[in-house]
């Protein structure tokens, strides 16, 4: 889903001229995120007032995780962890 999200959208969106499907935006986290590795990382979370929470469990099969999020939270290749009060890459669904 996560992955349609990202790709799929925006290419039938463009397919169909309607806007792009995408619209990033920033927000200050709730809660502390860990560094990613060498991948760029789209954690599941939530908007929380003017914050954003990542969900606790980003397992890949965490349907439930995934029906309760409403926003990506972007993270770089490479990014070092993330406290609570930081500014990150949000993408709203």
């Amino acid at each position: 889903m996560v992955t349609a999200r990202l790709f799929l959208a925006p290419l039938l969106h463009g397919l169909t001229g309607r806007a792009p499907a995408l619209r990033g935006r920033q927000a200050r986290l709730a809660d502390a995120i860990p560094a990613t590795g060498s991948r760029e990382t789209f954690y599941r979370g939530v908007a929380v007032g003017e914050a954003v929470r990542p969900l606790s469990n980003q397992d890949s099969g965490a349907q439930s995780t995934l029906g309760a999020a409403d926003l990506l939270i972007r993270r770089r290749a490479g990014a070092q962890a993330a406290d609570a009060g930081e500014v990150v890459d949000v993408i709203d669904f």
